[in-house]
């Protein structure tokens, strides 16, 4: 079975940010679970997003001013926290982080409940701080900063 160090569940209209920050990921030697390269022309997308979910020790869930997609929204945000549960039931650790992408101050209310996770936030300003948090949060340890340069924009 595959593994994976993070699921990346996003609306779809935040693919481009959420790519570079995939690509970024894989850079410094972590796998993300991502839809675009994990799902192939004739899968069953429900059944790919559920083994994704599965598979992956982390779930990065991302918040944008274009608010959550329907299949985000409706499967992968009830699939992670159900997951997360499941986990915590076996004493196994999966990690829940919330991302706010540029534009996004605060948890909405509608769920609000992931708050009590601490998120990241990417502002225009804090790309590389933001995305070296990302790393740190996923691996569950500290890292070295790569010079490497990063921006959503």
């Amino acid at each position: 079975m595959e593994e994976f160090d993070v699921f990346l569940a996003h609306n779809s209209q935040d693919k481009p940010q959420v790519i570079k920050i995939a690509q970024h990921l894989k850079q410094n030697g972590l796998r993300p679970w991502l839809d675009k390269e994990q799902i192939l022309g004739g899968d069953t997308i429900l059944e790919q997003v559920f083994h994704g979910i599965k598979q992956s020790k982390t779930g990065a869930f991302f918040i944008s001013p274009n608010g959550l997609g329907n299949f985000q929204e409706n499967i992968e945000l009830y699939t992670v926290i159900n997951w997360f549960l499941k986990q915590k039931q076996k004493r196994q650790n999966f990690r829940v982080i919330p991302i706010l992408l540029p534009g996004v101050t605060n948890i909405p209310e509608k769920i609000e409940y992931l708050s009590i996770w601490h998120w990241i936030q990417f502002t225009q300003g804090n790309d590389e701080e933001a995305l070296d948090d990302l790393l740190r949060s996923i691996r569950g340890r500290s890292t070295e900063a790569k010079s490497l340069k990063f921006s959503l924009h």
